[in-house]
């Protein structure tokens, strides 16, 4: 179990990317998330490793770079994780993929993060969708119950973050750390 390497996780639109920016504009090591990067970067090329096409073809491109982040970081230097290994398994158990859950469950408990996660909760008030967010909110809702089921199934324990400006959450998040 790394006590360095820290996940922060919430269904889309919770702020997780906003968080993440502003961790590292405050000087701190972090992973940005994945699943946004391919969803660019298939919508650009055509290509149908999409979550809403293929999300088999999606999940595992995201799990290959989710764990070449992990397995690059620097041990004994805090990194934040938008989001980690277990949010792809939600997101097979949210699209009824449980086979594929089943078969990278693996992944999730040979490659351990931080035993606290940091969990934004979904937020009617500022959710909104774009060109690669196509869930509703209702559906985000239920992303939101498959996150946290599968965190606490791997052991982790959540820590809900408030509904509070991103510069609140930072102070938050290093609190936790004993950093002010």
């Amino acid at each position: 179990v790394s006590m360095d390497q820290v996940i922060i996780t919430g269904a889309p639109s919770t702020g997780k990317s906003t968080l993440i920016e502003a961790l590292s504009a405050a000087g701190y090591r972090v992973s940005k998330e994945r699943a946004r990067h391919v969803i660019e970067e298939q919508l650009s090329e055509g290509g149908n490793a999409l979550p809403w096409i293929d999300n088999s073809a999606f999940s595992k491109i995201v799990l290959d770079l989710q764990l070449r982040d992990l397995k690059t970081a620097p041990e004994h230097d805090l990194t934040f994780f938008d989001r980690g290994i277990p949010d792809v398994l939600a997101y097979f158990k949210f699209h009824n993929q449980l086979d594929l859950a089943s078969r990278y469950s693996s992944l999730a408990q040979a490659n351990r993060y931080y035993p606290y996660v940091f969990f934004l909760p979904v937020w009617k008030d500022s959710y909104n969708n774009d060109s690669g967010r196509k869930e509703t909110f209702e559906e985000a809702q239920k992303i939101d119950h498959f996150l946290r089921q599968t965190y606490q199934e791997y052991g982790y324990k959540l820590i809900e973050l408030p509904f509070v400006s991103s510069e609140e959450r930072l102070k938050f998040i290093l609190h936790h750390f004993g950093i002010n």
